[in-house]
């Protein structure tokens, strides 16, 4: 029997879930924001062309990298709905909630870290632990957000803590708890065809970054210049320093990657950073931090029985860290010369006399707490998802032979391909270091 199969009673039983609760809680928005759906469809575009391709990196993993990341995001984008709704049902004491277009722009972001996650589980999990591991982070990453914005009261333009601190390692704690053993390391990497279409995912999500980290920003100008600006900042120095670890030839993983890092390092502060220098040095360092951690964590990670399947730990965990850091930095350091006071207050609202009168060193402070809040209920979540996605009634990847595989759920028509003695001796591996 395909294995798909055996989980389609599954996704039958969470979807009439789904009709049952939008049936008694769901209802529509009457707010004019239709200027918001230019950004929506942006950040749509990332998560399902610009992330799905990405995970195509994977030689004999195509069809389930972009097909599998497609169907999460269907199946995230309407329990995320309900997640927010609710929380919005909280804030407001409604009875029901109301869905607008910037509220499906929170959900994308959400989606988001689950892909994030994904990418560090995509080959080593089946589709019904997938589906559980998506339920779990979609509840916990939602209410991580709720406790930093409406507790904590800290700022992150580009949800880089929500989305990539928390993604990243919500992910790695699955993949720690969910371990095989060993596995065929000649499938657990790329060949020239599949890096062409992983540098397509990479393209798309260079170009959309900036809509990305500035649709929920304050300063959406300075969000989207500093974005490109960090962006290209990290481009460039990927090249230079794949080219040096190299010795003068570039590994496409390399690019793929870290070439992106710009992106999340600059989000928490897109809409913050005061000069073009800030983004310049933020793009260009974590650049370089990135291309390294590609080449030095997944031994590293392999000692505590973990592992990153597509690189999304090194890039993006590692650059969503120091994105948060820089956030406490530069929230330590904010003042008027750097701000107007209206833009500081509003970025800051913690920092208003008239609310809770902090400190540039106490939204510092608070800033940090939330990365730590993050990486505790990240960590926490993933190791609660992992064991859940263990337990008898789901379907499990028993040993390596079904790992970084398609023909476990795809009809393969490319006799090529199903010829593995054949692809073996034809193909010039690639692995990922």
């Amino acid at each position: 029997m395909a294995k798909f199969v055996k989980s389609v009673g599954l996704f039958v039983l969470f979807q009439v879930i789904f009709i049952v609760l939008f049936g008694v809680f769901g209802e529509f928005s009457l707010s004019n924001d239709e200027s918001t759906y230019a950004k929506f469809i942006d950040v749509q575009v990332m998560l399902v062309v610009g992330f799905g391709f990405l995970m195509t990196f994977l030689k004999r993993h195509g069809y389930g990298s972009i097909g599998f990341n497609f169907l999460i995001v269907a199946v995230v984008f309407e329990w995320a709905i309900l997640m927010l709704g609710w929380i919005q049902m909280i804030k407001l004491k409604r009875g029901t909630f109301q869905i607008g277009i910037i509220d499906l722009l929170e959900v994308d972001y959400c989606t988001a870290a689950v892909l994030v996650s994904l990418g560090v589980v995509i080959g080593k999990a089946t589709i019904s632990q997938l589906l559980i591991m998506s339920i779990i982070e979609v509840l916990v990453q939602t209410f991580n957000k709720y406790i930093c914005e409406r507790y904590l009261v800290v700022h992150d333009a580009g949800n880089s803590i929500y989305i990539f601190v928390f993604g990243a390692f919500f992910g790695l704690a699955v993949s720690k708890v969910i371990n095989v053993g060993k596995f065929d390391d000649q499938k657990d990497g790329s060949s020239y065809n599949s890096n062409l279409f992983a540098m397509i995912g990479t393209l798309f999500l260079w170009l959309y970054w900036p809509s990305f980290n500035s649709a929920s920003s304050f300063g959406k100008v300075r969000a989207i210049i500093n974005t490109h600006i960090s962006l290209a900042a990290s481009c460039v120095t990927a090249f230079i320093f794949s080219a040096l670890a190299g010795k003068g030839k570039l590994k496409m993983a390399h690019i793929q990657n870290a070439t992106l890092a710009g992106g999340v390092a600059i989000g928490a502060v897109a809409d913050v950073v005061s000069r073009p220098v800030g983004s310049v040095i933020i793009g260009s360092f974590s650049g370089i931090v990135s291309l390294f951690c590609l080449k030095a964590l997944n031994p590293l990670l392999k000692k505590i029985k973990a592992h990153d399947s597509t690189g999304i730990f090194a890039v993006f965990g590692i650059s969503g860290l120091i994105s948060a850091i820089a956030s406490g930095i530069i929230a330590a350091a904010a003042n008027e010369s750097m701000l107007s006071l209206e833009a500081l207050y509003q970025i800051y609202p913690g920092r208003n006399p008239n609310s809770l009168a902090r400190t540039s060193v106490q939204q510092g402070g608070f800033q940090i707490l939330a990365l730590v809040l993050t990486l505790g209920m990240s960590v926490a979540g993933g190791l609660v998802s992992g064991l859940l996605m263990k337990l008898p009634l789901l379907d499990k990847m028993e040993d390596s032979e079904d790992m970084f595989e398609d023909e476990n759920y795809w009809y393969i028509d490319d006799d090529f391909f199903l010829n593995y003695q054949k692809y073996v001796f034809k193909e010039q591996y690639s692995i990922r270091i």
